[in-house]
C-alpha cells in the first residue's frame, strides 16, 4: 500500500512539473514574440492548454511567472560565462588578446545557447533584448540578477586596461552587452540587407566578426580615455 501511495505521489508530481514547464516555454515564447504587456494570463493558459487557474497556482501571479522565465535561463547563462572567464588569463601587458578573450567568455556562452539551445534559447535571448530598450529595464529585478557576473566582466576588462578610466570601462562593457543583444534578435536585418546572402541567425559564422568588432572597439575606447 505504501509503495502504491509513493507511486501515486511520484506520478502526481511529475504532472505538476511537466504543466510549470509548459507554462514557463510557452509564456517565455509569447513574451518573446509580443513583449510582456502584450500578453495575458489567459493567452498563456490557452495556448498551453491548461486551466487559467494554473498559472496561480504555480506561480501566484503573471508577474512571478515572468521573472520565473528568466530564473531559469539566468543560472546556466552566469555559470558558463564565469567558467570561461575563470579559465583565461588576463593581462595587462596583452590588451589585444586579453580583450578578446573577456569578450568571447562573455558572448560566448550566449552565441553557443542561442545557436544550439532549442526554441527556448532563442525566444529568451530575443526576450532579453526586447527589455534591454526599455528605460525601466536598468533597475528591474530581473536585470538585477544579471549584475553580479556583469561586475566581475567589469573588473576583467579594468585589469585589462588600468589606464582606462572606469566610465570608459562601463562604456564599452555597455557596448558589448548592446551588440550581443543585436546579434542574437534575429531580426533578420541582415537576411534583407544582403538580398538573402546571409542570415542573422548563422551565429557560428557571425561570431568571429562579432569578436573582432567588439574587441577593437574597446581597444579604441581603453586608448582614448585613460585616467
Amino acid at each position: 500500500m505504501e509503495t502504491s501511495k509513493n507511486a501515486d505521489v511520484s506520478v502526481r508530481y511529475k504532472k505538476s512539473e511537466d504543466m510549470r514547464v509548459r507554462l514557463l516555454d510557452t509564456a517565455e515564447r509569447l513574451f518573446a514574440a509580443r513583449g510582456y504587456f502584450g500578453v495575458s494570463v489567459r493567452d498563456i493558459t490557452d495556448a498551453a492548454g491548461v486551466r487559467s487557474a494554473s498559472i496561480n497556482y504555480h506561480f501566484k501571479s503573471k508577474e512571478n511567472l515572468f521573472k520565473a522565465v528568466f530564473d531559469r535561463r539566468i543560472e546556466p547563462l552566469a555559470s558558463a560565462r564565469l567558467a570561461k572567464l575563470d579559465a583565461i588569463e588576463i593581462s595587462s601587458k596583452d590588451p589585444e588578446k586579453s580583450v578578446r578573450l573577456i569578450a568571447d567568455a562573455f558572448a560566448g556562452p550566449m552565441l553557443d545557447f542561442a545557436e544550439s539551445g532549442g526554441d527556448g534559447w532563442k525566444n529568451y535571448c530575443i526576450l532579453v533584448a526586447q527589455l534591454a530598450v526599455q528605460q525601466h529595464w536598468g533597475e528591474n529585478t530581473v536585470s538585477q540578477k544579471y549584475d553580479v557576473h556583469a561586475q566581475r566582466f567589469l573588473r576583467a576588462l579594468q585589469d585589462t586596461f588600468p589606464s582606462c578610466a572606469p566610465y570608459g570601462i562601463h562604456c564599452s562593457f555597455q557596448f558589448l552587452l548592446s551588440t550581443l543583444l543585436y546579434a542574437v534578435c534575429d531580426n533578420k536585418r541582415m537576411d534583407t540587407l544582403s538580398g538573402g546572402e546571409y542570415k542573422s541567425d548563422a551565429l557560428k559564422m557571425l561570431r568571429g566578426p562579432f569578436l573582432d568588432f567588439v574587441s577593437g572597439g574597446i581597444l579604441s575606447v581603453a586608448q582614448a580615455h585613460k585616467r
